[in-house]
């Protein structure tokens, strides 16, 4: 079969800074990571890590989580739908209704909420990011639940006080049997004072549909030829904008708030049939997604004597809404329930889900250059979900006698999980060459569900259930040259 192409031209690139800077060509950049909760050089990190920093992104002209699953190691990912997807690092995943098995980072805020079947890891755009993180896993002791895989981390571009800055992209494309796209991108580093500044950062791509939407006709036919009624159905506009704030009052104390949202609309999944001309799917009825994401986050750093405290407090609100096309589900189910096929039954299916975070982390970290380096915490999480599913079809609710309403199905569950935990990680220089590190990490988990069905495919109702559960986590002690 063959597969559709898209070819993307940068038309701009604009970039414009009241300060100018200069580095040596035969100097190599260094990457700073913080991994391990402390500013380290990537070299100087005894873990699997891999780190791509802003340039090598642009380099590398790396977008979005597939770019990345291109280049890194063991890290792979099964696209859910646009801008959505479940990431998986070793192969470790997870299935639909579950905790994700890889931990994914917005700078310091976790976006840990249960997988759904069209909604998973928001796929961040790489515009105007100072470097991307993949820990490949376990990483129980700092990360906590969800990170068994390991954890991705995604860290933005901070504010300068030190210069204003206007960073833009604008950019074209065309997909091989589909329509074009464009997308616009810019940043804006603003200072308010010696010890101020804001960064705002916005971005749109429209991506060109490929898919055509053709009328069903009988399904048991292996090769139909159908009649098209609409082409290029899956086009989708993906929107994000954040604006990031800093204030250091002092020499000790740095305040960082920020706001980060993001929309996808899409006209229409990208399936299709293998039995039909490339690229075509049957059915009466649009199949559209959306999905918004809005995360706020103030994270306040102090220096301390003998440590610098970190507090972290973010809330995050995400929903979602999907539309099926149920007619083929419908053929197929027919002689269950001992009607005739044909003719079909046209039928849609509406999924929507929510959910609501409220994360705490407070973290004290020693200095990078002691004998004795440590890192201690506490972390925090709640998160609310409540999804809904509909299924709804008028002829083949006639055909069983059910005049009254056309659902046939209807779910409705809410989940509520939370997290508290207390961490600390010690490594201790035995001799110049030579290190010895432990961790421990005691956790409470507290999980409750409950959902209604009904309709004629409905099963029993899962009357509200609690789950607690708690324990110990210890890194095993190694020796490591440096």
């Amino acid at each position: 079969m063959k597969a559709r192409h898209a070819l993307i031209v940068p038309v701009g690139l604009i970039t414009f800074c009241s300060v100018a800077l200069s580095a040596s060509s035969d100097a190599l950049d260094e990457i700073v990571v913080t991994a391990q909760r402390r500013a380290e050089r990537l070299q100087d990190v005894p873990a699997a890590i891999t780190a791509l920093s802003g340039d090598s992104l642009n380099q590398l002209r790396m977008q979005g989580n597939a770019d990345l699953a291109a280049h890194v190691p063991s890290l792979s990912f099964d696209v859910l739908g646009p801008g959505e997807s479940t990431l998986a690092i070793r192969g470790l995943s997870t299935a639909y209704g579950l905790a994700p098995a890889v931990s994914y980072y917005i700078n310091e805020t976790p976006l840990d909420i249960r997988t759904d079947g069209f909604s998973g890891a928001p796929d961040v755009d790489f515009f105007d990011v100072d470097r991307v993180e993949v820990l490949r896993g376990p990483q129980g002791t700092l990360y906590g639940s969800s990170s068994m895989g390991g954890a991705l981390r995604v860290l933005t571009a901070q504010p300068d006080p030190k210069a204003f800055a206007v960073n833009a992209e604008i950019g074209g494309s065309s997909m091989e049997g589909g329509g074009a796209g464009y997308l616009v991108k810019s940043a804006v580093n603003l200072p308010l004072s010696a010890d101020a500044a804001i960064r705002i950062v916005g971005a749109y791509e429209h991506v060109p549909g490929y898919i055509d939407r053709a009328l069903p006709a009988d399904f048991n036919v292996a090769r139909p030829k159908l009649a098209v009624t609409a082409r290029h159905i899956n086009d989708a506009d993906l929107k994000s904008g954040r604006i990031i704030g800093v204030w250091k009052p002092t020499d000790s104390l740095t305040i960082k708030p920020s706001v980060m949202i993001s929309a996808v609309d899409a006209a229409s999944n990208s399936q299709y049939f293998s039995n039909l001309p490339p690229f075509t799917t049957a059915s009466y009825y649009a199949s559209p997604q959306t999905n918004r994401l809005v995360i706020g986050n103030l994270q306040v750093d102090y220096e301390l004597p003998i440590a610098t405290l970190m507090s972290s407090t973010s809330v995050l609100s995400r929903s979602s809404q999907t539309q099926s096309d149920f007619t083929l589900f419908w053929a197929n189910l027919a002689p269950a329930f001992g009607l005739p096929y044909p003719p079909n039954y046209p039928g849609t299916d509406f999924d929507t889900s929510h959910n609501e975070g409220f994360i705490q982390e407070f973290r004290l970290t020693s200095p990078t250059d002691g004998r004795l380096r440590w890192v201690a915490g506490a972390y925090f999480s709640r998160y609310r979900q409540h999804s809904t599913e509909s299924t709804n079809s008028e002829t083949f609710a006639d055909a069983l006698g059910q005049t009254d309403s056309p659902n046939l199905y209807s779910f409705d569950q809410s989940v509520i999980d939370q997290q508290a935990a207390v961490f600390a990680d010690l490594t201790y220089k035995v001799v110049p060459h030579f290190e010895v590190t432990v961790g421990a990490r005691y956790y409470e988990l507290r999980d409750s569900l409950q959902n209604n069905q009904s309709g004629d495919l409905a099963a029993p109702n899962q009357p509200l259930v609690h789950a607690k559960a708690s324990g110990r986590s210890t890194t095993p002690r190694y020796i490591h040259i440096l």
